[in-house]
């Protein structure tokens, strides 16, 4: 999931260009053939990060910028598999409390806000499970619960991060409102989470004394780590087709 707070502006820049980054300008400023190219596959892809693969040590992560975040770029090296990596911990709802990159756009404290939205749901289903027959139990901490869990964080994502998406086609007046209108979406969201947390109370009053116990909290784990388990490859496939429209434009040979 990828969020945006704090560099809705977008005025935090990349920082200044290795020599590698002269280069690519070089290229681009010689080659007017190229220069064409690049600015028809911009149109044409607007989430295109057009750099040349000799700029890489500037893109890797320790000079990923909080605009080049916020912008949702996925393609800082040439690695599939690293760059995968860096893309799951920084949008991973739970990953990202503990392993964010430092210039995350999305403060701590607005993740662990979307944390609180998964596990008052979580607790939720766990105690509702308490209620249901033990065999459909299973299948539904295992399976049905995790499922419908992603599909919430997936909905958090959106409000947070609506004002990133497909960036190109938006102006920044436009972004600056709907980024807006996502946050208090959000913030209504976790009012929700609050009465998901109350009506999960509610269900452990009146689950069956037998099941009550340790049960509804194993219930919870399990559903908290399936929906981590669910969450992993859907996260790489939005990666696989970001990578695939931000691909990099490579500088013809002089």
């Amino acid at each position: 999931m990828k969020y945006c707070e704090g560099g809705a502006s977008g005025t935090h820049g990349a920082p200044e260009l290795s020599s590698g980054e002269s280069r690519a300008a070089s290229w681009i400023k010689e080659d007017e053939t190229g220069v064409e190219s690049n600015a028809s596959h911009h149109a044409e892809f607007p989430m295109n990060i057009v750099f040349a693969l000799d700029a890489e040590d500037r893109r890797a992560y320790g000079g990923a910028s909080e605009k080049d975040l916020f912008d949702g770029h996925v393609h800082y090296t040439s690695s599939w598999s690293r760059d995968a990596v860096f893309f799951l911990l920084n949008n991973n709802v739970l990953l990202s409390l503990f392993f964010a990159h430092k210039n995350h756009p999305f403060t701590k404290k607005m993740r662990w806000m979307v944390q609180f939205c998964a596990l008052s749901l979580t607790f939720l289903f766990s105690t509702f499970g308490l209620l249901l027959p033990r065999g459909i139990r299973a299948v539904w901490r295992l399976v049905v619960a995790p499922l419908l869990l992603l599909m919430w964080n997936i909905y958090i994502g959106i409000l947070a991060q609506c004002p990133c998406l497909f960036s190109g086609f938006l102006s920044d007046n436009f972004r600056s409102r709907v980024s807006k209108i996502g946050r208090i979406l959000l913030y209504i969201a976790v009012s929700t989470s609050i009465i998901f947390a109350l009506l999960g109370r509610f269900f452990l009053s009146i689950a069956p004394d037998q099941r009550k116990g340790d049960s509804w909290m194993i219930d919870f784990v399990e559903t908290q780590l399936s929906s981590l388990l669910w969450s992993i490859p859907t996260d790489l496939l939005i990666y696989s087709f970001l990578r695939r429209l931000q691909s990099p434009i490579h500088p013809s040979p002089v």
